[in-house]
């Protein structure tokens, strides 16, 4: 998730006006008893952490997006004991700033991924940094880098030019299917969904601008007990942000944040470079109202797990389609990604991070009252609860 500003010319005058507004209308986050499995904390940051992703022998990784302030570190392993180790090292963690340097390091890392076979991260760079404040898409730099989890060695840079990842464009999320050799990328500041073929290296843009991609119109989340709103005036408009894969690989299910719709398209027409634009928009398939979702992913039985923005809860969808609050706790203060982990025994444990996105300054009447600690979660799931 990411955050979107009005133009800067407008900032003084909308400034002063909230600031009127401020003291009578503060955010509210619910004090209804936690329910469901008991949320574990792993980690406290003092920084955001967007993405999570957790290898099957239990091995953990976070990222920190470049928003405000470029982070001592855009991708972490975290280690037993508290260490924090840069992956894949220490060199691609550290950009200089510049166009050239930023062809192999991060600038503004937004999600990390372990795929189903566990022995790959990858690590998807929107390369648009500091983006409130005016800064621009960084040309060349937008790509997906994959890495091999036992030696943190990279094997292959995914690159994005203009016509994938265009001005104003923001990576958001990543799935892969390494059985078909697929890469699956939502992009949620334009709205559009990217297929990459692992092996060629190829990528198109797909339903960009499609209503399925794109924020619902009218509709405004209401986090923390008040609508989400930039300086108290406008809704922000977040289109395709999470998505998941089924276990199969058949079909790639995704939502917007400025949204309550849950939408899924097959794969196998994503695929298919034959279908013209509204052959492909044709097929997507409207699934229902979720409420406002951030993360989503599938579990190995088809169980769909959203993190519930308005509910201060992580969601679970069944196959279906009955959806339930699967945890819920004050605590989760807009809970963002989510990663699976199976467990050997059966059952899984299930992590989320919190970022507070909605406690920051633009949307809170420009004060700053999120702060530190961030936090990331974890929540036993019972071999039942995955069903």
């Amino acid at each position: 998730m990411h955050e979107r500003l009005i133009a800067p010319r407008r900032r003084l005058l909308l400034l002063l006006l909230s600031l009127l507004l401020s003291a009578c209308c503060p955010y509210r986050h619910s004090e209804t008893p936690r329910s469901g499995p008991r949320l574990v904390e792993v980690a406290r940051f003092s920084r955001a952490a967007t993405g999570v992703a957790v290898a099957p022998d239990g091995r953990t990784f976070v990222n920190f997006p470049n928003w405000w302030s470029q982070p001592p570190a855009a991708v972490v392993e975290l280690r037993p004991g508290g260490a924090r180790v840069p992956v894949p090292d220490a060199r691609w963690n550290r950009w200089d700033g510049t166009s050239a340097g930023a062809k192999n390091a991060f600038v503004c890392v937004q999600s990390v991924y372990v795929d189903r076979g566990g022995r790959t991260l990858w690590i998807l760079d929107a390369a648009n940094p500091l983006r409130a404040i005016g800064r621009k898409l960084v040309r060349g730099a937008a790509k997906l880098v994959r890495v091999d989890v036992a030696s943190r060695r990279v094997e292959r840079v995914y690159r994005f030019g203009l016509d994938v990842a265009p001005e104003g464009s923001y990576l958001n999320d990543v799935r892969i299917d390494r059985a078909r050799g697929v890469a699956y990328i939502s992009e949620s500041e334009i709205g559009a969904l990217i297929v990459l073929d692992l092996q060629s290296g190829r990528a198109r843009r797909l339903l960009d601008g499609h209503a399925s991609t794109r924020a619902e119109p009218g509709f405004t989340p209401t986090v923390g007990g008040r609508p989400w709103l930039i300086f108290g005036l406008s809704a922000p408009r977040i289109h395709a942000d999470g998505i998941a894969l089924d276990p199969r690989g058949e079909w790639l299910y995704y939502h917007a944040v400025s949204g309550k719709t849950l939408y899924r398209v097959r794969t196998a027409d994503l695929r298919d470079a034959s279908l013209g634009k509204q052959a492909l928009a044709a097929r997507v398939q409207r699934l229902g109202v979720t409420g406002a979702a951030d993360g989503m992913l599938m579990g190995p039985r088809g169980t769909l797990y959203l993190t519930a923005l308005e509910q201060d809860a992580v969601t679970a969808r069944a196959p279906s389609g009955a959806l339930r609050v699967l945890a819920q706790d004050p605590r989760l203060q807009w809970p963002d990604s989510l990663a699976l982990r199976p467990l050997p025994g059966g059952g899984a444990v299930l992590y989320v991070t919190v970022t507070m996105i909605h406690l920051d300054w633009p949307f809170n009447f420009g004060m700053h009252r999120r702060a530190a600690p961030y936090r990331l979660f974890s929540l036993r799931l019972p071999a039942a609860r995955q069903r």
